[in-house]
């Protein structure tokens, strides 16, 4: 049975993959304190409701760009 860390989490791999975009990106979201991550086992997870936030967010200023003009 997997940890819970491991079933809440993705690698860098996962990250990009819901982001669609690329290990920088991902890398760069993770410094800049937008997706929260651990490291465990000696490799970096990233939280999934830290993506899905992420995501959200980015959503909302797209609609509230949309309904400006």
């Amino acid at each position: 049975m997997k940890s819970r860390l491991i079933q809440e989490t993705v690698s860098y791999d996962g990250a990009c993959e819901m982001l669609d975009c690329g290990k920088n990106m991902i890398l760069n979201l993770c410094k800049a304190g937008e997706l929260a991550s651990t490291i465990h086992a000696g490799r970096r997870r990233i939280y999934i409701d830290s993506i899905e936030a992420y995501a959200e967010r980015i959503r909302a200023k797209a609609y509230a760009a949309s309904v400006k003009t």
